[in-house]
């Protein structure tokens, strides 16, 4: 724990990664070596009960109700919260989801917490434009460190030793798609790839050696051996350092290879805008030839517009965790100051040096007008009634509450039904008699079938 002066008083504070063990540990890790404070992986169910005044709660998702209710009921203890942003921004998740996901639609826009930490001044400017002026810290990826360390002291790009082979890793993010329809485009583009490698099996003379390391089943999906079995991250460094270039989908293991001076292509078949671009883009079958080839004998100048990218999209400046725990200390500041306990937390804008890159001039060019891009919802139009719209969003949570309620009463009902049903088919009597009964339906609805 952390201890803190307030009122005069030694206050002792506690740093929360909220998120199950399997969910966070790999994204809290960086934090656990902090001598200067503890921190604690929660439960999101738990973190409120633990949490008290002053502690700072760090979430990796708002995406969830688990996670978003449980920030607005800390910051209702005033207890600071920090939205850490471990990967880059993707189109489809943002913009091109299904209707019926459960994923809140509005995620990032704005965020709820007190601040959200970028991983680079790139998702800075788009985060600003999101409604979240103020709130961000740019900070990079703390898990990363040691490669951004590694990255700041190598010469750059080096070409392959062995000139006899050329070993590239195919790669798709966690998840390779939001809809049944992104995820056949992202099948068919894996597809063009595989066949492409089975009729090219060298490039200006060197032997194509492909590594596939595909999420979700989709190696089953187009048939290829998998070098899969983990996600946290020290498997996929070992994948990229074994290979000359990477294609992957829009995933943040494109900044990873980046990071290795791999030449790196984005596999990109739905055509989106991306948040992180790259120098190289494989966005049909015709294009996978030349792409290959010049990942193969990349140009000095593509090599240096995908640094140009790496630096944009990730702060490589600096220690990560160094610049999250910078932030923590200032964020534990600034509720010492603020001992009004009727009143959350207010922070200071733009904690951390080099403030320009998540400043509102940043994000200037591209503000999002919420009407226009969620047009479809009366709530966000510019002549709204605030007071209306708050007692509406009060009346639709109770009817939410009353909704739970009655899907409990009626899953308890059901359970209990099976109970008693389950109950009869034991019966010594009533038993057999039961599943003759189901033998006989069974047969006429057949016989109906068969006529």
């Amino acid at each position: 724990m952390a201890t803190s002066a307030r009122a005069g008083k030694v206050v002792r504070r506690t740093v929360y990664f909220v998120g199950t063990e399997s969910e966070v540990a790999h994204h809290a890790a960086p934090l656990m070596d902090v001598d200067s404070f503890g921190t604690q992986v929660i439960d999101p169910a738990e973190v409120v009960d633990a949490a008290n005044d002053g502690d700072i709660a760090i979430f990796f998702s708002e995406h969830f109700d688990r996670f978003r209710n449980a920030v607005v009921e800390l910051k209702a203890k005033r207890v600071a919260t920090i939205y850490l942003v471990d990967g880059i921004l993707e189109w489809r998740n943002a913009w091109q989801n299904r209707d019926d996901e459960p994923a809140c639609p509005f995620t990032m826009r704005p965020v709820l917490c007190d601040k959200v930490v970028a991983i680079g001044p790139s998702q800075a400017r788009v985060l600003s434009g999101w409604g979240n002026a103020g709130k961000i810290e740019v900070v990079g990826i703390p898990r990363l460190d040691q490669r951004t360390r590694q990255w700041r002291e190598s010469t750059g790009y080096q070409p392959a030793v062995d000139n006899s082979r050329f070993r590239i890793l195919v790669s798709t993010a966690k998840t390779p798609g939001f809809t049944d329809e992104q995820i056949e485009t992202t099948v068919r583009s894996l597809s063009d790839l595989k066949q492409y490698f089975e009729a090219t099996t060298s490039v200006f003379g060197r032997q194509i050696e492909v590594e596939w390391r595909l999420t979700a089943g989709l190696d089953q999906r187009i048939d290829v051996a998998n070098r899969l079995s983990n996600l946290n991250g020290t498997e996929l460094h070992a994948a990229i350092e074994r290979c000359d270039a990477v294609v992957t989908a829009p995933s943040t293991s494109m900044l990873e290879a980046m990071l290795q001076h791999k030449p790196t292509a984005l596999l990109d078949y739905h055509l989106c805008p991306q948040y992180v671009p790259a120098a190289w883009n494989i966005r049909s079958s015709q294009s996978i030839g030349v792409v290959i080839e010049q990942l193969a004998n990349p140009s000095a100048a593509r090599l240096q517009f995908q640094n140009g990218v790496l630096g944009d999209a990730l702060q490589v400046c600096e220690s990560a965790t160094d610049r999250l725990v910078q932030l923590i200390h200032s964020m534990f500041a600034e509720t010492d100051r603020q001992n009004d306990t009727t009143k959350s937390f207010e922070f200071t804008s733009s904690l951390l040096p080099n403030a320009v890159w998540a400043s509102e001039l940043g994000g200037a060019h591209c503000k999002m007008d919420f009407a226009s891009v969620f047009a479809n919802y009366n709530e966000f139009t510019d002549d709204c009634d605030v007071p209306e719209l708050q007692a509406q969003l009060a009346h639709a949570r109770r009817e939410i509450e009353h909704l739970h309620r009655i899907e409990d009463g009626l899953r308890a009902e059901l359970a209990e039904a099976h109970s008693i049903f389950e109950s009869i088919h034991q019966h010594p009597i009533a038993g057999p008699i039961v599943r003759i009964r189901e033998r006989f339906i069974q047969f006429m609805n057949r016989n109906r079938k068969a006529t």
